[in-house]
């Protein structure tokens, strides 16, 4: 589910798809209220999208790179602990709006120094939970890691594109 390779992009609420460069290439996706706004064009290039179930219904799930932050050596895939966080979610109900879930945590030595993670814009106690629960993902020195995502609900009527891997 996370590449290896670090992207970060920014999104502007509002924002076009670009009309030249790498991202204009991208699948024009159908439209679908309140994630057109992110530039779906342009988040083919940079996100990892999937179908995923949950209690309240299917939901598309376009998940941003793992930033990994103030490590000198490889970082661990953060998969296993999104995968927890998803797993906690589904004991919660989602209206069929999108979603954003976030999180950062940070470590020195192993011990939590930060642990932030946002579902919908305000803190989320089930998922700081969660990542509280998680080993480190180093042994030693500073490691951060950060995480987007966006749940998308799946309209009955679209066309099923997305392979379901959950």
């Amino acid at each position: 589910m996370f590449d290896e390779a670090v992207a970060v992009t920014a999104f502007r609420a509002g924002a076009a798809a670009p009309s030249a460069g790498p991202c204009a290439a991208a699948p024009n996706w159908p439209p679908r209220p309140g994630v057109d706004h992110a530039g779906r064009a342009a988040a083919a290039e940079h996100v990892h999208v999937e179908r995923r179930s949950h209690p309240s219904g299917e939901f598309e799930i376009l998940l941003g790179a793992q930033v990994d932050l103030f490590a000198t050596g490889p970082v661990p895939s953060a998969e296993p602990l999104f995968d927890r966080l998803l797993a906690a979610l589904d004991e919660e109900p989602l209206s069929r709006a999108v979603h954003a879930l976030r999180f950062f945590t940070a470590h020195q030595g192993g011990r939590m120094l930060t642990n932030e993670v946002f579902r919908d814009g305000e803190p989320w106690a089930a998922g700081m939970r969660v990542t509280a629960a998680a080993e480190p993902p180093l042994p030693t020195g500073p490691v951060g890691m950060r995480v987007f995502a966006f749940l998308a609900p799946v309209e009955e009527t679209e066309s099923d594109t997305t392979p379901s891997s959950r």
